[in-house]
């Protein structure tokens, strides 16, 4: 299905996140130290996702509790998730483990499925396409590219 213009800003980044769970998951099949991981972690949330987390809740949590009771679950669910990802790097610290990483890396490979899968197309379904459209152009605006740059290359 090919995802409406107001809400491409937002898949982007679900594209860029996952490259970062895929670089995650080599990393543990390569045996990478689970700081490294954790710091390059720690970095893309700095960076970039928790900006991203900002502009969906920002964005999304109106039109989402606007649209009835199953708005209102997908709404509770995007930020339970949401919450889970922020707790999942908070517990990365000083003792990452690999178990840790792989917890994140689930976490996030599964939150950004629901996402593209169930939340927004519930959104393009539901949202009034005008307002949908003004969500769009509030993305576009603020959206930026996520830096994914990080050496060492621990996925390579």
């Amino acid at each position: 299905m090919k995802r409406s213009d107001a809400l491409q800003p937002l898949s982007h980044d679900h594209y860029q996140g996952l490259i970062v769970v895929r670089r995650l998951q080599q990393g543990l099949d390569q045996d990478a130290p689970p700081d490294v991981m954790a710091d390059y972690a720690q970095h893309v949330w700095r960076e970039h996702l928790a900006r991203h987390f900002e502009q969906e809740e920002a964005h999304l949590l109106v039109p989402l509790r606007q649209a009835g009771d199953d708005g209102q679950a997908l709404a509770e669910q995007m930020l339970d998730e949401h919450r889970r990802i922020r707790a999942h790097i908070e517990a990365l610290g000083d003792d990452a483990t690999t178990e840790a990483v792989r917890a994140l890396a689930d976490a996030m490979q599964a939150h950004i499925r629901f996402e593209e899968r169930t939340l927004f197309p519930f959104l393009e379904a539901t949202c009034d396409p005008v307002a949908l459209q003004a969500i769009g152009a509030e993305l576009a605006d603020a959206h930026e590219d996520a830096d994914l740059d990080y050496t060492p290359a621990f996925w390579a």
